[in-house]
């Protein structure tokens, strides 16, 4: 292995804003195409991705990693898939703020998953901070709030939460280890796979305003994606990790100017819970555990992956 130098962090926090809004973006043109079924988004926007992949892709990464790499690759792209479904369910339902507030507590989960299963040392804030995130995440849930009289769409939005934090944990498991290319190409190549059968039986032919919003999903997937990933070769992910809350401040905008959509008092404190438990979690983290001296880089890209 060998760490690939880039210069600056600045590029890193500017990507992952980026990518925030591209998901944001991409949560948005879901909701414009909800007639079409949340498979056959799925279907289209990895098609899309994998197409852009195409484009940046760098010789001699395997698209698929080696066999001994599967379990984990399966496991973050199977939680992954079930993560993109549930959010494309729920976006036929909910706005697209209260869907982000309660989408961004799974970086909270995370915290908690490592600690039972990697074992990583959690400190007394940053448990504080998801205790924080959760009580923002059922404001935005109670019945005061946008998605509580919502039941069907506040159990998507939970479960998509969820695969998300599980996703992630697997992608911890593949740091240092596996080519990111390889590890976005897997979970496309993947979601392809198991959303194509459901076509057969339920495919709604898109007219002209939904297949621009298929377009859109693809697009801006992909480019979240990508952009979160460079954004992670950049600088270390608890260090730029924090701007991908802004999608919360995206998500409301977005949702306002294109829907409408007028979220809440509840579930706007919701979100700005769940936005203060993270710069909190960012802030305790930076001082408990301080970068070791002559420390630069990101995440190391296996260039043999």
């Amino acid at each position: 292995m060998r760490e690939l130098r880039f210069p600056g962090k600045g590029w890193a926090t500017a990507f992952m804003i980026l990518s925030a809004l591209g998901f944001s973006a991409m949560q948005l043109c879901s909701s414009l195409c909800a007639d079409i079924p949340a498979m056959e988004q799925v279907f289209f926007r990895n098609v899309m991705a994998v197409a852009l992949y195409a484009l940046v892709w760098k010789k001699g990464v395997r698209p698929l990693g080696t066999l001994r790499e599967q379990p984990y690759l399966i496991g973050w792209s199977l939680c992954g898939c079930l993560n993109v479904v549930f959010l494309f369910i729920a976006a036929k339902g909910g706005d697209q703020g209260s869907l982000t507030i309660i989408g961004r507590t799974s970086g909270f989960l995370v915290v908690v998953l490592a600690a039972v299963f990697l074992k990583e040392r959690v400190t007394a804030t940053q448990y504080a901070a998801v205790i924080l995130a959760i009580a923002g995440g059922a404001m935005t849930a109670s019945p005061s709030g946008t998605l509580g009289s919502q039941p069907l769409v506040l159990t998507m939005a939970v479960l998509s939460s969820l695969f998300n934090a599980l996703a992630s944990l697997f992608l911890g498991l593949m740091k240092n280890r596996v080519h990111a290319l390889t590890v976005a190409m897997h979970f496309s190549v993947l979601s392809i796979a198991l959303s194509a059968p459901f076509l057969a039986g339920d495919f709604v032919l898109p007219d002209a305003g939904e297949w621009l919003a298929i377009a859109g999903i693809g697009l801006f997937g992909g480019l979240g994606q990508l952009t979160q990933m460079w954004a992670y070769e950049r600088a270390p992910v608890g260090e730029v990790n924090i701007y991908g809350y802004s999608g919360i401040l995206f998500s409301l905008a977005l949702g306002l100017a294109f829907l409408g959509e007028r979220p809440a008092l509840p579930a706007l404190a919701g979100g700005a819970l769940v936005l203060a438990a993270g710069i909190w979690s960012y802030i305790a983290v930076g001082k408990d555990n301080p970068p070791p001296a002559g420390v630069k880089g990101g995440m190391k890209i296996d260039r043999e992956a």
